[in-house]
């Protein structure tokens, strides 16, 4: 049995129901909804962002933004379209942020979101696992394989993955690099774990880059 800050006495029953609900987001210890709303919005709109606006940047050149950002301005003035809808995104994208940043400011609601989020092994791995599928979105985005910059070689790598994965050996040396190449070495076992998963999309190319950059590799 306690007390209440108002002077109330708590009985043990209420005390241990208290308990088993203070794992679940109450209006009463102050769970800031109002951010995890603009968490979710933001995430939703970087997703639609991505398939409806950046997939227009597709008729740019492979390589294009390594150019300088005068070089790309251009260009994306002279190839690319962009109409209401795009700018809309634009402005809903930064909603979220501001009001987040805001949020932050005023009372650390943000903080106070992820102490919820991190007091818990499930909800942090939950958390983990639904912010890396938003980060990766981009590489299952539209458009075609590029071979600009060092492209070909990680796509060389994915390709001899798979052929030793399908017959069931382990990816840690190859011999189609110079004399020999422990051509994994300095990749994380989540790349060569996606990368053994590619199987299942056969041989598109597209497929299997977008699993084994998500996985890690």
């Amino acid at each position: 049995m306690g007390i209440t800050p108002a002077g109330t006495p708590i009985h043990d029953g209420d005390t241990q129901t208290r308990t088993r609900l203070g794992d679940l987001p109450d209006r009463e210890e102050g769970f800031p909804r109002d951010v995890a709303t603009a968490i979710l919005a933001l995430a939703v709109m970087l997703i639609v962002f991505q398939y409806r606006t950046l997939a227009k940047l597709i008729v740019l050149p492979a390589g294009s933004t390594s150019w300088d950002l005068g070089s790309f301005v251009d260009a994306v003035r002279r190839e690319v379209e962009f109409d209401f809808v795009d700018g809309m995104l634009c402005v809903l994208i930064l909603g979220p942020i501001l009001y987040i940043l805001v949020a932050e400011f005023r009372n650390r609601r943000f903080t106070r979101f992820l102490t919820w989020i991190f007091d818990d092994e499930r909800r942090t791995v939950a958390a983990l696992a639904l912010a890396s599928l938003v980060s990766v979105r981009y590489y299952f985005a539209i458009g075609a394989l590029s071979w600009a910059v060092d492209a070909p070689q990680h796509l060389s790598y994915l390709d001899i993955t798979t052929e030793i994965f399908s017959n069931f050996e382990l990816p840690i040396w190859t011999n189609y690099y110079g004399t020999g190449s422990p051509f994994l070495q300095f990749y994380g076992f989540l790349g060569q774990r996606s990368q053994r998963r590619t199987a299942t999309c056969g041989r598109n190319d597209g497929c299997r880059v977008g699993i084994v950059r998500a996985g890690g590799g």
